[in-house]
């Protein structure tokens, strides 16, 4: 299946989390997103 432009996907977004002793444990959340772009593209954003 191909994504299309303005369609909404649902993906699994991996979120790490470090506890007190620095161990590191990997949540998985489905969230939607929208598809803007068809690949063809290049996105750069900025890391914060």
């Amino acid at each position: 299946m191909e994504a299309v432009i303005r369609e909404i996907w649902v993906a699994t977004i991996p979120i790490l989390h470090k506890n007190k002793n620095g161990d590191i444990s990997v949540l998985l959340q489905k969230r939607p997103v929208l598809i803007f772009d068809d690949g063809r593209g290049l996105i750069v954003e900025e890391d914060k």
